[in-house]
Formats: C-alpha cells, structure tokens, sequence
C-alpha cells in the first residue's frame, strides 16, 4: 500500500526527493512545507516537480497519512518543529524523523507527543544466522561501491540512480545507502555496529561480512550496491573524514568489482587529477574506479574559521557550468542529464555482464 507523504521543513535533502519521487518505493510525496524563508525555493521547485506547497502545515496533512521531519539546515531546532508535531499527532498522523533530529528535541516534547524511537527512519535487517567463524565469507554476487571525497557530495543521489538503473535492467538489487532517506526507495541502512565504539576494527570488518552475506543467503539478490559514507581521504589538515576508516572496514568487509568516486565540484579538472584518484582508491581500499560524479556542491577552506565550507549550487548551475573534462577517457556521470547518467551506468553493468562469473 502507497502512503502519502509531507515533508517540512525544507532542506536539500527535500529536492533529491523530489526530483527522483517516482522512483520512491511505497511512498508518494503529497505536499511540502517550507519556512517562509525558502519559499522563494519551493515556489520553483513546485513548479518543476508538480507538488503541493504551503507555508501552512494543517492544510497539506490533511492530505497525507505521515509526516516526515527534515533536519535542520543549521544546528538550532526552531519552535516550529514543536508546532509541527503536535499538528501531526493531533490529526493522528504517523511520525518519520532522522536519529540526530530525534535525538535534537528536548524530552518533554517527546514524551507529551508519545514519541518513540520507532519513529526514527531507518530499514534494518535482523540476522537470521549466526556464523561461528572469524573468517570473511565469499559473497556469490558482483558488487557497485560509491564512495565520495566527503560528506555532502551526491553519494546519495548517485546510490538512487544506480539501484534505478539496475532495476530497470532486470536485476534485483541489494543496496545499501549512506542516508537514512535510502529506506524510502527501499535501500537498507548501514548497521549501527559501524559507527560504535564496541567492536574493533578486525570485529567490524567480520561482523559486516557476515551482515551481507546473510541478506545475500536471505533473498538471493543479483547486485550488492553499497554507499561508504564519509571521504576515501582527508580534506586537509583540519578535515580529517575520519582517516577514511569506515570505507575501508567495508571494502575489507565487501570487496568491490566496481567503484563510482564523487567528486566536490571544481570548474577545471585535470586528467592527471582524476587518474590519480584511481589510483590512491585502488591502492588504499582496492577500489576500481570506473566512473566519476561531479557533484553539485562545492567545498572551500575557511583560514579564518580553520573550517570546511559547504556550497550547495544546484542542478541548474552545474547545467551551466560543467567541469571541462575529457570524457572519452574517462566516464563521468552528470546527475543533471538523469538520461545521460543512466546510459554511463548501464555501462558499467555491461562491464559486470561481460564477466561471466559476475552477473
């Protein structure tokens, strides 16, 4: 059963949605609400995207059986969240939010609105096995990795396009995504066990083998795709991405045949650059990069504020002002040509169909 779905407030994350609504998995976005800030930005993303936007919560609810919560663009929670939740409880509507939105809101508000962490968005997977062997165990099936530079780089965008494609190429993907909006387009989310203090290194790598290999044994997929958040390396001296360790507990864990690398934009890109890249993600996680995205954000370095700055542009922008690259070397997927990015992915599936131990 489809439910019908309103977002608030806006974020960049309510574009993505938008933009690739139809390929959601049992869920239809009805309408949007937006602080009265960004209604300049909703009144032309409506019109793109054919929706129903409104500064007034009530009015778009009643259309609607669930409420999903944004994050917040900064670190403050505005009262209107409060507002926002007691509206949605009281016309008896279900409540999607994200774990650190959740974990935001004060716990008067939580408990007067009754809400639980089952709230929280997410799509776990519970092991059906119990594998009594510290040994990774052999996947049986090829698998697509995405990973970016760092955060904020259309991984997330790539991951959707990638399970599209692979869909409509008639094989059923395993995917798991670096946001928690991938359980929308019915992605799984990475395990909690990744990102804790419990477990070592080596622990992690083992137990999330063992995690894939089990959905795997579970329903027979024909593709993993799998999303490394964070960045394959730091940004510099002030933007560590966490030395890269995630990436590389899962390329360990799920050894990649083909990798797709997200690039933070930048107006010239040197060849040379980009085989370089290739290089360090093959030597460091033995990660294949065959393709590359452009993403439509930019980062630069604050001298003053010893920070990384994160510029969201726009598909619009990076329409105009894509990065000179020569592309007969090298594939570049174009999140702003969805055509265009549809036919570099279906070459790399051919790539894996050519193997004929893979697909």
């Amino acid at each position: 059963m489809v439910k019908n779905l309103v977002v608030y407030p806006y974020n960049h994350d309510v574009e993505i949605l938008l933009k690739y609504k139809e390929w959601l998995m049992d869920y239809h976005i009805t309408g949007a609400v937006s602080f009265k800030e960004h209604s300049l930005i909703m009144e032309k993303l409506q019109k793109k995207h054919k929706f129903m936007e409104s500064q007034n919560l009530k009015s778009v609810l009643d259309f609607a059986q669930i409420l999903y919560l944004c994050d917040p663009m900064g670190e403050y929670i505005s009262e209107q969240y409060s507002f926002a939740i007691e509206e949605a409880v009281k016309n008896k509507k279900e409540i999607l939010l994200s774990r650190a939105l959740f974990n935001k809101l004060n716990d008067q508000l939580l408990k007067k609105n009754r809400l639980r962490p089952e709230c929280i968005l997410k799509n776990d997977y519970i092991m059906k096995n119990v594998y009594n062997t510290n040994r990774l165990l052999e996947l049986p099936i090829p698998v697509i990795a995405i990973a970016g530079l760092g955060e904020k780089c259309s991984k997330f965008e790539t991951q959707i396009l990638v399970n599209q494609v692979v869909s409509e190429m008639g094989y059923r993907p395993l995917t798991f995504s670096t946001n928690i909006l991938g359980s929308l387009f019915g992605m799984y989310s990475l395990p909690d066990m990744l990102f804790g203090k419990e477990f070592s290194y080596q622990e992690k790598i083992i137990q999330f083998n063992h995690y894939v290999y089990d959905i795997c044994k579970s329903q027979n997929p024909d593709v993993i795709i799998i999303g490394y958040p964070s960045g394959v390396m730091p940004l510099g001296e002030h933007y560590y991405n966490y030395f890269g360790e995630i990436p590389s507990i899962m390329s360990y864990a799920v050894p990649s045949d083909i990798g797709i690398l997200n690039l933070y934009y930048a107006e010239n890109m040197e060849e040379e650059y980009l085989k370089n890249l290739q290089n360090y993600c093959m030597q460091k996680y033995s990660f294949p990069v065959e393709a590359f995205c452009v993403a439509a954000q930019r980062v630069e370095y604050s001298p003053a504020d010893k920070v990384f700055e994160f510029y969201f542009l726009g598909d619009e922008f990076l329409e105009k002002h894509y990065p000179q690259i020569d592309q007969n070397s090298l594939r570049m997927i174009n999140i702003t040509d969805i055509c265009g990015a549809k036919q570099v992915i279906e070459s790399l599936i051919q790539l894996l169909e050519q193997n004929v131990n893979s697909l």
